[in-house]
Order: C-alpha cells, then sequence, then structure tokens
C-alpha cells in the first residue's frame, strides 16, 4: 500500500516555511513587547468598547495586515471582548485590503455603543510606559 503524500509548504521569501502566508503577522503578535504591551492595554481599557463587557483582545481598527507601522500606531487601537472581537474579525477584517475604507466597522461599533448607551473612551497607553501611573491621554475612536 502507497503512503500518503505528505503536505510541504512551499519556501516564503526569507527561505521559511509558510503554510498561510501569515508568518509576518504571526510574528508581531509573538513578539514579547506586544504581549506586555496588549497586557498593560487591556489592563487601562478593561470594557469592551463595543458591547461594555470584559475586554480580552486589543483590536486593530485599520488591520495592520502585517505592516509593523500600523500594527503599532497607537490610535489604531480598541479593546474588545472576544465575542465583539471575532465578529468583526470575521465581518469586517477578514477581507479587508490595503486602501479600503474603515469605515463599516466604526459604523457598526458605534451602533452597538448607542444600543447600549457606552460612552466612555479609549485610553491610549504609549509604548514602553513600564510601570507609569500617571494620567494617560484619552480619545474617543472617531476616524
Amino acid at each position: 500500500m502507497k503512503k500518503p503524500t505528505l503536505f510541504k509548504p512551499k519556501q516564503g521569501l526569507s527561505g521559511s516555511k509558510s503554510f498561510n502566508g501569515r508568518k509576518q503577522i504571526d510574528d508581531l503578535y509573538k513578539n514579547s513587547d506586544w504581549a506586555e504591551y496588549s497586557k498593560k492595554f487591556l489592563s487601562y481599557n478593561p470594557q469592551c468598547y463595543s458591547c461594555g463587557e470584559r475586554s480580552e483582545a486589543v483590536d486593530h481598527i485599520e488591520p495592520h495586515k502585517g505592516r509593523e507601522n500600523i500594527f503599532w500606531k497607537l490610535d489604531n487601537m480598541v479593546p474588545l471582548c472576544h465575542k465583539c472581537h471575532n465578529f468583526v474579525t470575521s465581518k469586517f477584517d477578514r477581507y479587508w485590503k490595503i486602501g479600503n475604507s474603515v469605515v463599516p466597522k466604526i459604523k457598526w461599533m458605534a451602533e452597538n455603543r448607542a444600543i447600549k448607551n457606552i460612552n466612555f473612551r479609549v485610553k491610549v497607553v504609549p509604548k514602553g510606559m513600564s510601570g507609569h501611573t500617571g494620567d494617560i491621554s484619552e480619545i474617543l475612536v472617531n476616524k
């Protein structure tokens, strides 16, 4: 009996194996700086921006698609619960292309906030703010 052929991923430009072309994106999330920053961001923003439940994920308003400058852009992040994050990722982010509008995603979050009468602002947490206890500037995501 013949053995089944094993899947062999194509070699990426860097020579590393890539199953889905997401290696560059995955590497941004595996970075220890991101782990520290996202934990700190969620501690300053404990509520989901969209529904008010406990925040569990940092969402990039404009999907970064591996672009490090957009990934680390401080006013491009909102705290979301898993339910809202999964929804916006599947409905708005998955097929989003660079240059497309983020307005439908922002409108959905704004409509959710209006229905639930949510009016708190997102706290922007500067990168590398270890131990900072002073005032944090706040923005209302209004793009």
